[in-house]
This record gives structure tokens, sequence and C-alpha cells, in this order.
């Protein structure tokens, strides 16, 4: 992480609602959502993320929509982003077509990514993340940063 706040800025995102009242309304494919306070509003201790290190808190799928993600990204003239997450065919999916159409230059790196299982995990990986950037894995990463 450290070599990565070195080369450029970091948002941290995650799913976080308020009270419900502004949470997607669950359906038969979708589980309930979480509720501020529950595992998805934490960060992994292992991200090292600081208290003035900037947070995006998403509502939806991207990281896009309804965040002000775009604007601080341009603020400070970054055209090219690192995707990683949970989940591959949802999360990260979602937020990469969002800043393919932002014309965002993007890098998915494959082993900072999860799904519930291999086949959903690797279908973007293979068919979709080509189309949009360069699929990496954490090595790739730090030599392309070093």
């Amino acid at each position: 992480m450290k070599l990565l706040k070195n080369n450029g800025f970091i948002a941290f995102v995650r799913v976080n609602f308020y009270d419900g009242k502004d949470a997607l309304q669950p359906n038969a494919m979708i589980s309930l959502p979480p509720k501020e306070g529950d595992d998805y509003s934490h960060f992994h201790y292992l991200l090292d993320k600081r208290d003035d290190d900037f947070v995006i808190d998403k509502r939806q799928f991207s990281a896009f929509v309804g965040t002000d993600l775009d604007l601080q990204l341009r603020r400070r003239g970054i055209d090219t982003i690192v995707l990683g997450g949970v989940a591959t065919h949802v999360g990260v999916d979602t937020t990469a077509r969002d800043a393919y159409q932002l014309n965002y230059d993007q890098y998915f790196v494959t082993d900072m990514m999860s799904a519930q299982n291999e086949t959903l995990h690797q279908f973007p990986i293979d068919n979709v993340f080509p189309l949009m950037g360069q699929t990496i894995t954490t090595n790739d990463l730090l030599n392309i940063l070093n």
C-alpha cells in the first residue's frame, strides 16, 4: 500500500448504507444490503487505511454512480485507475464499465479480486476486462510502479 500511495492517489471504496433508507431494494437475486457497521463498511487491516485517506461510500454496484469519485480523480488529473475488490463479477465489473465510459485507462489486478466462486470470478477477467484495460497480477503492478 505504501508503494501505491507514493505513486498516486488511493480511493478506498466501500459499501455503506446509512439507516437503510438509501439502500437498494433487495430482490430474489440479490441478498439484503449491508447496514452501517457491517463488515462491508470496514477495511481489512492489511489495506493499511489511515484516517486521512480518501474514502468513497458507495450505495450502488459501481463506485462511480452516486459518488464523487470521478470528480475527485479528475481534480487530481488522474486518468488511469487500478481496480481490485469484491465481487469481481458485480462491484469490480460495474465500476470498470463505468470507468471505461468515463474514458479512464484501467489495470485489473486479478489476484486482488474475488467472487463467490471461480466461475463468477474468472468470467469477467477472461471476457470483459481485456476489452477495457489490462489484466495484471499484484507482482505486475509492483513492477509497473517501480
